[in-house]
């Protein structure tokens, strides 16, 4: 506790603790607050790409395989 004193570590901490409390509410009153998507090449047919997409929250989950468009 050398470097910071004990009304910054206070102050820093309070921050945090809002911005904690913050994404909370977030978390709670959205649906969804994860979005992935990426690019997968299948196995079984090397020459088609899909699209896999996830969208994810507290309260619902909604994943989603789609064929990409070929490019030529």
């Amino acid at each position: 506790m050398g470097m910071c004193g004990r009304k910054a570590l206070t102050l820093l901490s309070s921050v945090f603790a809002v911005c904690g409390l913050g994404m909370l509410g977030v978390a709670v009153s959205t649906d969804y607050w994860l979005y992935l998507e990426e690019g997968v090449v299948l196995p079984l047919n090397q020459s088609t790409e899909t699209r896999m997409a996830l969208h994810s929250g507290l309260w619902r989950v909604c994943f989603i395989a789609v064929p990409a468009c070929f490019k030529s």
